[in-house]
């Protein structure tokens, strides 16, 4: 992302199955990010990026060339340089060849996300392999001359301060740029010992992604007290592929959205999850239409056959009635969370879309109910779960069987948008219950209500900040969205301003109203307020609460409903 990087509560780290307790204080001094391009000292360095002209790791610059025993090398002589790249970032790099130099940049120790770029623009006579930390996140990628440039991602942990990279097994090694993004950092603390089935906090990811684009990866460049949250189909309002690129931190992509998402991989942005109904099955009219694909019966004839052959997967009414709403795609019937049956096909039907489509982030699940609330409106309450409780452990049980049976052993992280609440410790308790199969959480209309012009109470706002803290503790990432009308900045600060009282690096913000879609790029200037690091948590202040930031504070008052942003 470019140098602004707001607010963005960085990228979604991995989740713990058991309570935390987070945010001990960084070493300010130790780097959190990192964007590196590789480069002749006759020429200037990629926007957003520090240049490295292959001299020896020096400490005052905090990276350079080493020897594998740590011993300084002087690479200056192996720098090269082309025109044919469009980008400047591919022009220059170092060539490594069949040699053990490496490179180490001084960082903060934790789980970090890294990506380096490999290839010579006017040649294709190599065989790369890349190391981070020891750990090969690519192994013998052959370029072609369509395809001359290629970069590999992975995440390691790096726990002796240095961000190590070579590449050793390579023949005629060329290394290009590197950025990295701290995940998860080394300071963090728990109160509970990790359980068996907490997921790992190295995950190594090989990917090798040809570049056919002559725009040059933006920098992973974050302020880490925010980001700033796209859901979930590309822009209509003539926004292109570039500035939401550079400006928003986290995505959530329909199926469908595929070559969408793909731009916004060639550009280096963070991957996108992908966006999934929970709850129901759409009957698009015939056997023979396309169904809406964010859904489990998404081939033509699936709506009937389930109907015909499977009616026990359907949620009945107190009169044996199938219940369904209406929908803009066709008529929306809620499936039974406790049928074995849905569960299997459910989960099936998401792996295959996942995996078929390739995507490669996370799932975020849309429309889990955390009580009866939306079937109580509609007049459709299921015999089958008379109660909140009898519901919510219904859905924990199938949310369970999606993560043990598919998403845990494929280490995709299962997010869930968990509609209604009712402002109770009932309905916190049922969101840590939710919690406890999932990594993620999405609150559709948090710190504010759907309509513009109203406001929550000051407890129910409270309530509202708690489902965050409980998620946090969780180690959860958390996507806030708060409604209301564009022009409402007053309502605008005051959301961001409660989110920014209770997030971390792990959680998401935005502003907009599902009215008019979420299609559109409303930018708000504080998005960009460089606060810095939380530096506790929030705290009261006379009739305010405050929560203080490296560069700055921000203050809520839930009565007045006014917020400030203060920078300095």
């Amino acid at each position: 992302m470019q140098n602004r990087r707001l607010l963005g509560f960085g990228l979604a780290g991995l989740a713990l199955l058991v309570p935390l307790v987070v945010l001990p204080l960084r070493a300010e001094a130790l780097a959190q990010t990192v964007a590196v391009d590789f480069r002749s000292s006759k020429t200037t360095s990629t926007p957003g990026y520090a240049g490295d002209t292959g001299k020896a790791y020096d400490s005052a610059r905090a990276f350079g060339w080493t020897n594998p025993d740590g011993s300084g090398l002087d690479v200056t002589r192996s720098v090269r340089l082309r025109s044919s790249a469009a980008s400047p970032l591919w022009n220059g790099f170092i060539q490594t060849g069949n040699s053990t130099a490496t490179w180490q940049h001084a960082v903060a120790n934790g789980v970090w996300a890294v990506t380096v770029g490999v290839g010579d623009p006017s040649h294709f006579d190599s065989l790369y392999t890349v190391r981070v930390e020891g750990v090969t996140i690519l192994s013998k990628w052959q370029p072609t001359d369509s395809g001359r440039l290629g970069a590999a991602t992975g995440q390691v942990t790096v726990s002796d301060g240095k961000l190590t990279v070579d590449n050793i097994g390579s023949v005629n090694g060329k290394m290009t740029w590197v950025t990295a993004n701290l995940v998860q950092s080394a300071t963090t603390t728990t109160t509970a010992a990790p359980s068996s089935t907490t997921a790992p906090t190295t995950v190594p990811v090989t990917t090798t992604v040809p570049v056919t684009t002559t725009t040059p990866p933006p920098p992973v460049s974050k302020t880490p007290a925010g980001k700033v949250a796209w859901m979930y189909k590309p822009p209509t309002d003539g926004t292109t592929v570039a500035t939401l690129a550079s400006k928003y931190d986290s995505f959530i992509l329909s199926p469908r959205d595929e070559a969408y998402r793909d731009q916004l991989r060639a550009l280096r942005a963070p991957e996108p999850e992908m966006y999934f109904r929970f709850d129901v099955v759409i009957d698009p009219g015939s056997t023979t239409a396309q169904p809406l694909r964010s859904q489990a019966a998404y081939f033509p004839g699936d709506f009937s056959n389930i109907s015909r052959n499977y009616p026990s997967w359907f949620q009945l009414d107190a009169g044996g009635n199938r219940i369904f709403d209406s929908g803009p795609d066709g008529p929306e019937y809620l499936m039974d969370p406790g049928s074995p049956g849905w569960r299997a096909f459910l989960t099936e039907r998401l792996r295959s879309m996942y995996t078929t489509n390739g995507w490669r982030g996370g799932v975020m699940l849309d429309n889990v109910e955390t009580n009866l609330k939306k079937r109580e409106r509609i007049g459709s309450t299921p015999a089958k779960y008379p109660t909140d409780l009898s519901y919510a452990n219904a859905i924990a049980g199938m949310l369970g069987y999606m993560r043990d049976t598919w998403a845990g052993p494929a280490r995709v992280s299962l997010s869930a948008n968990m509609v209604e609440g009712n402002y109770d410790q009932a309905d916190l308790d049922i969101r840590n219950l939710y919690g406890t199969k999932l990594d993620g959480m999405v609150i559709e209309a948090f710190g504010v209500t759907w309509k513009s012009g109203t406001w929550l109470s000051a407890t129910r706002w409270d309530l509202d900040l708690r489902r965050v803290e409980d998620a946090i503790r969780r180690g959860d990432a958390v996507s806030l969205f708060a409604q209301g009308d564009r022009g409402d900045t007053t309502r605008q600060r005051f959301a961001f301003a409660s989110a920014l009282l209770v997030g971390d690096r792990n959680t998401s913000f935005r502003y907009h109203n599902t009215r008019v879609g979420y299609s559109n790029n409303w930018w708000y200037t504080n998005y960009d307020a460089p606060l810095g690091d939380p530096l506790g948590t929030r705290y009261v202040q006379g009739s305010t609460w405050r929560r203080d930031f490296t560069n700055g504070y921000v203050t809520v008052d839930p009565v007045a409903h006014t917020a400030q942003i203060v920078t300095r």
